[in-house]
């Protein structure tokens, strides 16, 4: 049921303004966006501080997953100063650390049953008109101008990938599904190919789940579509923009038979290799720093590269110590998952979302970075809702 305007909770008008701030107010040249002379993640923290304004005198429950995060929170902080990284640095853990805490406690204490889904669709649906007006602006075959205000094209594809994925397992109507396909066709134009692989993963999924196959006329209307589907993609790929996805499933798929790993994973191989080295330097509390170096016509060389790889980057970032604590907290999300009914299609959603991010983070930099790492914590504030959600009615009192 859509819930009318009037209705809505006004603490949940700051969350959504909260996120709408990552993708308007942006060092990036994006259609829409504008950068300012403070960190932008300020104006951030300080609505989801509003946030909990109107529900002073409400009971907050905190979790320990909360703990986890303030535990690798204080070794990396401490590590930092011990490498001597400079405030810079162990401010922008601090800063995002507190943002994720203030996420999920939010949302797991005073979110709605439709608050992701309204999140998810504006954001995508912002970001995904940012990067199609930069398309006609500046053309499709180039991915260094491929920006929006949330970022470059793999990392916009990052959360047009579980924002997606949430969308299609949830509750939506015909015209927030006409998102839901835009968002689709806007996140090929990224030429982001861990992106294709982890929706593709995602619609297999959504396929053999939600689609009852041992009914005749479904299977009959499936087919149909699937014929029409494919009419429209061939067409699409003949046209001046398809052929530059095409391009580029052509260098890959060329790469993979010829046995070329560094231009099928992009160089992934040496970024792994190198991240691999850093972590052995101070493997019990991580490099922090990830230095590399890629080897093409020219020796590249970055001063702090991301590891392209959640595993990797966890290690980099907070060593083995560190990596308990985000091993925990992994185990906490598939222990309450477990726990709820899984027939709800929130819960199931925002599950299957965390999982495609970890997919699209086997290959690309997700998590651990800033605003994707605040926008992670949505999904999981959600399924800690819902068993809130769930005690209430059955009149119980958990401890967490």
């Amino acid at each position: 049921m859509r819930q009318p305007l009037s209705q809505i909770k006004i603490e949940n008008i700051f969350i959504y303004l909260a996120f709408l701030c990552f993708i308007f107010i942006s060092s990036y040249d994006a259609p829409f966006s504008f950068d300012v002379p403070f960190p932008a993640i300020a104006l951030s923290v300080l609505l989801l501080i509003l946030c909990f304004i109107p529900n002073l005198g409400s009971s907050i429950r905190l979790n320990p997953i909360i703990f986890f995060i303030i535990g690798r929170t204080v070794i990396f902080c401490a590590n930092a100063a011990l490498l001597g990284l400079g405030v810079t640095v162990i401010l922008g853990e601090l800063v995002t650390s507190l943002t994720c805490i203030l996420v999920f406690v939010f949302i797991s204490n005073f979110g709605e049953t439709n608050i992701i889904k309204n999140i998810c669709l504006m954001f995508s649906f912002v970001v995904s008109v940012q990067l199609f007006i930069g398309f006609i602006l500046n053309g499709f075959s180039d991915k260094s101008i491929i920006v929006s205000g949330i970022g470059a094209s793999n990392y916009a594809a990052t959360f047009l990938v579980v924002c997606i994925t949430y969308l299609i397992f949830a509750h939506l109507n015909k015209w927030q599904w006409l998102i839901v396909i835009f968002d689709a066709l806007i996140l090929l134009l990224t030429l982001s190919f861990g992106a294709y692989m982890a929706l593709f993963i995602v619609i297999c999924v959504f396929l053999r789940k939600q689609i009852n196959w041992r009914n005749k006329q479904t299977r009959k209307k499936i087919f149909f579509v699937f014929v029409l589907l494919l009419f429209v993609f061939i067409a699409f790929l003949c046209s001046g923009i398809g052929k530059s996805i095409l391009k580029k499933f052509e260098e890959k798929l060329l790469a993979l038979f010829s046995g070329n790993w560094k231009v099928f994973g992009s160089s992934r191989i040496e970024v792994y290799s190198c991240s691999l080295r850093n972590f052995k330097e101070h493997f019990l509390f991580g490099n922090i720093i990830n230095p590399v170096e890629i080897q093409h016509d020219h020796l590249e060389y970055y001063a702090d590269a991301r590891a392209h790889n959640f595993l990797l980057e966890s290690l980099v970032r907070y060593g083995l110590c560190g990596t308990i604590f985000n091993a925990l907290i992994f185990y906490c999300i598939i222990k309450k998952y477990r726990k709820m009914i899984v027939n709800d299609k929130s819960v199931y959603a925002a599950f299957i979302a965390l999982v495609a991010a970890l997919l699209h983070g086997f290959v690309e930099p997700n998590f651990f970075t800033m605003h994707f790492e605040i926008f992670i914590w949505l999904f999981i504030g959600e399924l800690y809702f819902k068993e809130r959600i769930a005690i209430n009615k059955v009149g119980k009192v958990l401890y967490a």
